[in-house]
């Protein structure tokens, strides 16, 4: 289950923006958010609806310091949740409250600040889980039930409940780089179409526009009959030079590394503006390899991004 929580994404003033029921079982949240006023706190709060204890084990948790810098924030946030672990568990009584992050809870966040976090946890009981915004001081469990529900206005990519979280890509043939280069579309919205769900708070069905949350693994296998060897590149969207978005901050995750979009700095300027994420040598003949990475549409950027499989001779 996916809970994407990005409707109102500016908050217009103290709220709940997300508030969703979850089965026992996986949970994805992904939280991006900005602040309004000064001092506020945007965080999370889990609603055991059971008789019995609750328990949630996180398998990963990324949190990033909030800041005005957008690109810097999407890419840390991608670069922890791909490259790390979490141990947390977080304990709730028979219908009961608690946040569900101590860390996130603790913090207060500047005016126009973004607050972007990915958790991924396990639940043994069913739940409610509520993404709000409260003032200085206030406890986040107790004021829950006080404060009012946001519509889903204001931008963002969407909210709401998800069932659709990770993808597994594979292809029919395996690419041979004498086909020349190719093009791997990704959350356009168009080849590869958007999640439905739906919206708690409103009733309504919801789509993730742009997939943001969703996790893809890619395993392809190539060939290099021609001898040349393979480059996988990420460019910003040939759109981007014309739009709002400037550049891209991210991250992918390729073979056991994960490597940042771009190398250094938080900035990767509109197409043709490239990052090389990974470099292939040739194959001999007759002989095959594996692409295997993992991608998640990033935050802050105008999507696609496109992903580009590029032979060159070494």
């Amino acid at each position: 289950m996916l809970l994407l929580s990005d409707q109102p994404e500016r908050f217009p003033g103290d709220g709940v923006a997300l508030q969703e029921r979850v089965e026992p079982g996986p949970v994805r949240l992904y939280l991006y958010h900005l602040a309004s006023g000064a001092g506020k706190t945007i965080t999370v709060v889990i609603e055991n609806l059971s008789e019995e204890n609750l328990y949630a084990r996180f398998s990963r948790r990324a949190v990033p310091p909030a800041s005005r810098d957008y690109y810097h924030v999407a890419q840390a946030a991608l670069l922890e949740y791909l490259g790390s672990s979490s141990s947390l568990t977080r304990w709730v009584s028979p219908r009961g409250r608690a946040v569900l992050d101590e860390e996130l809870d603790a913090r207060t966040v500047p005016p126009g600040a973004l607050v972007h976090a990915i958790y991924e946890f396990e639940l043994d009981q069913p739940a409610r889980i509520s993404v709000l915004q409260r003032g200085p001081g206030e406890d986040s469990a107790a004021i829950l039930g006080k404060l009012p529900h946001l519509q889903a206005t204001h931008g963002g990519a969407g909210r709401g409940a998800f069932k659709t979280a990770d993808f597994e890509v594979t292809a029919p043939a395996a690419y041979d780089t004498a086909s020349g280069p190719a093009r791997l579309a990704v959350a356009d919205g168009k080849l590869d179409h958007w999640v439905e769900g739906a919206d708690a708070l409103s009733g309504r069905p919801s789509r993730d526009a742009g997939n943001y949350g969703t996790l893809y693994r890619f395993k392809l296998q190539r060939r290099s009959t021609d001898g040349r060897a393979l480059a996988l590149v990420m460019s910003g969207n040939i759109l981007q030079s014309g739009g709002m978005c400037k550049g891209l901050g991210t991250a992918v995750k390729v073979g056991g590394d994960v490597v940042a979009v771009p190398g250094t700095g938080n900035l990767s300027g509109p197409f043709p503006e490239a990052v090389v994420l990974h470099q292939y040598p040739p194959l001999k003949a007759g002989e095959s390899g594996v692409i295997e990475f993992m991608y998640s549409p990033p935050g802050s950027a105008c999507l696609p991004t496109p992903l580009l499989l590029i032979p060159y001779k070494p």
